[in-house]
């Protein structure tokens, strides 16, 4: 069928020749393969050493993330927001392809996050622009980009932010938004 806009009456034509995994290849044309990647268990669990009640957090956002709190887009990030967002991720990932809900003290854990307070944030919308297809229109697709730094009883929230990094967070994670990385 093609990719991309139809000029001329055609799509533009694509030959798919590899794909990779980190290291491991998991398709090559070449040699017909198709070698499924590894898979990795991500982890609820607490983290080791716990943290001191005024620990420090960044968050650094590294492709926009688009979160709807209250029915509205945001432009800034407090840390109960956040937390709302990773809760629902993980529930919604561990319903569809886990072991069912995961077992979370859900309004202890927002409640907890209310109290984290955000020291500094260089935060900014960024637009991104893509092309439907199926809807035959360009959509926006911004979100949020930069870093941001939270203080308070963080320890608790790490292994659920370390789950996101793995999986994205927000709308649209299957373009790739959403990517975050904890410090």
């Amino acid at each position: 069928l093609g990719l991309g806009r139809i000029v001329d009456g055609k799509r533009g034509v694509f030959e798919l020749k590899t794909v990779v995994s980190g290291r491991d290849v998991v398709f090559d044309s070449v040699a017909g393969t198709i070698s499924p990647p590894k898979t990795k268990e991500l982890d609820l669990n607490p983290v080791a050493s716990p943290c001191s009640p005024t620990d420090r957090l960044r968050i650094i956002f590294q492709t926009p993330l688009r979160l709807k709190f209250k029915n509205h887009l945001l432009d800034d990030l407090p840390f109960h927001v956040l937390v709302r967002s990773v809760l629902r991720r993980i529930s919604s990932l561990n319903n569809s392809f886990g072991v069912g809900e995961p077992h979370l003290d859900y309004r202890g854990l927002v409640e907890r996050a209310g109290k984290v307070r955000q020291l500094s944030s260089s935060l900014r919308w960024l637009d991104w622009t893509r092309y439907s297809n199926r809807q035959e229109t360009r959509m926006q697709m911004g979100g949020l980009v930069g870093e941001a730094v939270y203080e308070g009883a963080v320890a608790e929230f790490i292994p659920l932010l370390n789950y996101c990094e793995l999986t994205h967070l927000g709308k649209a994670t299957t373009f790739g938004l959403g990517k975050i990385q904890v410090q």
